[in-house]
């Protein structure tokens, strides 16, 4: 009688539930840290684009000066001058309202814009206020970007004061710098807040916010002022 041989056959292999749930995970760590370095690069991206758009800007404001003896009366007459060729460019990537500089009006003089933009800007300040901030030589800042910082608060109606953090500063000089604007002293060490220096600048035409365009408001930096 043949002796039947018997094999063994192994068990089908396969993942356990624990072994699942493990690379469910990790595939949920990887994806999750995808995504924030994607969203970070956006971001970087949007800062690139709003920087090359206030440099572009800031060198028609310089051509604009060499043809005419005074400032503009606002960003539309350097498209208008033909000096900058496209409108899109006084548009953020990051303002989603795609008129915040309108919107927001911060200087108590209203604007002679037609243009939708996106930049604050001092060109409707008066003589006295503008010949203060043209004593800064380059670093004086003519174009600002808030939109890259931090919502603090929604308001009915859109203020300056609905963002801080980081701010994009475009300068007489042609160059485009950062710089950290809180409202209120975020160190704790009783810094003047931002928000204390623009209920008390009181210049000319109304309550101008001077950090936003100098490191430190006139009367700080000069003392024979």
């Amino acid at each position: 009688m043949a002796t039947r041989r018997i094999r063994n056959c192994p068990a089908t292999a396969g993942f356990t539930l624990v072994e699942m749930l493990t690379v469910i995970a990790i595939i949920g760590i990887l994806a999750t840290l995808l995504l924030s370095v994607l969203a970070t690069a956006k971001k970087k991206g949007r800062i690139a684009v709003c920087s090359s758009n206030l440099r572009q800007s800031l060198m028609a404001y310089e051509m604009y000066r060499q043809d005419f003896p005074r400032r503009p009366n606002d960003l539309g007459d350097l498209v208008k001058s033909r000096h900058l060729g496209d409108a899109q460019v006084l548009l953020c990537p990051e303002d989603r309202t795609r008129n915040w500089g309108q919107l927001v009006r911060p200087f108590g003089v209203e604007g002679l814009e037609t243009l939708p933009y996106s930049y604050l800007h001092p060109m409707p300040w008066s003589d006295r206020d503008w010949g203060l901030l043209e004593r800064e030589g380059g670093s004086a800042g003519l174009l600002v970007c808030q939109l890259h910082g931090v919502r603090r608060q929604r308001s009915s109606r859109p203020t300056m004061e609905d963002y801080e953090g980081l701010l994009l500063r475009g300068q007489v000089d042609g160059a485009v710098v950062k710089r950290q604007m809180y409202w209120e002293d975020p160190t704790g060490f009783g810094r003047e807040s931002m928000g204390a220096q623009f209920a008390t600048a009181r210049m000319g035409a109304g309550r101008l916010p001077w950090r936003f365009f100098v490191d430190l408001p006139p009367g700080q930096n000069r003392p024979e002022e």
